[in-house]
């Protein structure tokens, strides 16, 4: 199987997400056109979070097979604090701890992108790191 044009490059910022560490660390993978992304926390480990207010329903319909065939059940909910708009806000996010795992993390990120949001598989992406 011939390797994504950006798995190097996720890769490569995975790692320096583990090496940062901290609770506000991050790393998003994005489909440029679409904006469609998967994102990663580094606090311990690699967890991959897809939030469900950036799923479409029939996304959300492909998430909830993608992630119950990974073990995750269902989405989990959380509160956040909104400085910039002072108040605590409530979501839901399909997570799932990868550990120190950067070749699984990544394959895992590109395949939830093609069998959630339908990107192929050659599309080019950009990574932002934090």
């Amino acid at each position: 199987m011939a390797k994504h044009p950006s798995e190097v490059q996720i890769q490569r910022a995975l790692r320096n997400l583990l090496q940062r560490g901290g609770e506000d660390a991050f790393v998003i993978i994005e489909e440029p056109e679409s904006g469609k992304f998967v994102q990663f926390g580094g606090a311990p480990g690699l967890w991959l979070d897809l939030p469900c207010a950036a799923l479409d329903e029939e996304e959300a319909d492909r998430a909830y097979k993608v992630f119950n065939e990974l073990g995750v059940e269902a989405p989990c909910e959380y509160h956040a604090s909104d400085s910039k708009a002072g108040m605590v806000r409530h979501g839901a996010s399909f997570r799932l701890n990868l550990g120190d795992n950067v070749r699984a993390a990544t394959s895992t990120a590109l395949a939830i992108l093609r069998l959630v949001y339908l990107i192929p598989e050659d599309t080019a992406l950009s990574i932002v790191e934090n």
